[in-house]
């Protein structure tokens, strides 16, 4: 009986979305089995004080004997540089014993996959994380023609909504006052996903006025 195909993921504790994305996507056969690490935001430390953390974790993913170890966080990889990501790739290997790779380094490997060499950067992190990631892309070989936060991105985004709803409010307000409220609470809904939940609040001031 041959032994089952497994990855094997150390995550950031607060992360929500790694697991359901992997059981959605991995072929059959192929399981995902994960490890949390307090790694970042404001757990965020030095490799070093982290290194304790990082060999309990590898070692307790050994047991499970995965095919892979994916150090599954992107910023903690990126932060400085390939001798840095480079070091915690060591110590998760030497820990557990089995191959491990980053989530940069997943990447860069999809990037040459397709031969990609000039890209354009959104991210989810603050602005002096994003540049820390532009920094990493540069020194592996890739071009970065433009980045941008999720915040910064989001707000754009917010803005070309309210100037859309503002201008399907004036349209319909003299024809009906009910389908107009209708309206901006379906069209504020529609953008819901994009704001985190702040319109849904708004259509509603919006709709009972």
């Amino acid at each position: 009986m041959s032994t089952p195909t497994g990855i094997g993921l150390i995550i950031p504790s607060a992360n929500r979305l790694t697991e359901p994305q992997f059981n959605a996507y991995l072929p059959a056969g192929v399981g995902a089995f994960v490890t949390r690490l307090r790694m970042a935001g404001k757990y965020r430390k030095p490799l070093e004080k982290l290194k304790p953390q990082l060999i309990e974790a590898a070692e307790a993913l050994s047991d499970v004997r995965p095919n892979v170890i994916v150090f599954h966080c992107t910023a903690n990889s990126m932060e400085s540089g390939l001798a840095h990501e480079k070091a915690i790739v060591d110590i998760i290997e030497q820990a557990s014993g089995c191959p491990t790779i980053t989530t940069a380094q997943a990447l860069t490997q999809a990037f040459d996959r397709v031969a990609i060499k000039k890209l354009v950067l959104i991210s989810p992190y603050v602005q002096a994380t994003n540049q820390l990631e532009v920094n990493y892309l540069s020194e592996t070989g890739y071009t970065v023609l433009h980045e941008n936060t999720r915040k910064r991105v989001s707000a754009r985004i917010a803005g070309l909504f309210d100037d859309h709803a503002e201008r399907m409010e004036n349209s319909c307000e003299r024809k009906s006052p009910r389908r107009r409220r209708w309206l901006l609470l379906e069209l504020h809904q529609h953008a819901d996903d994009r704001s985190g939940g702040r319109s849904r609040a708004r259509a509603r001031q919006t709709g009972d006025q």
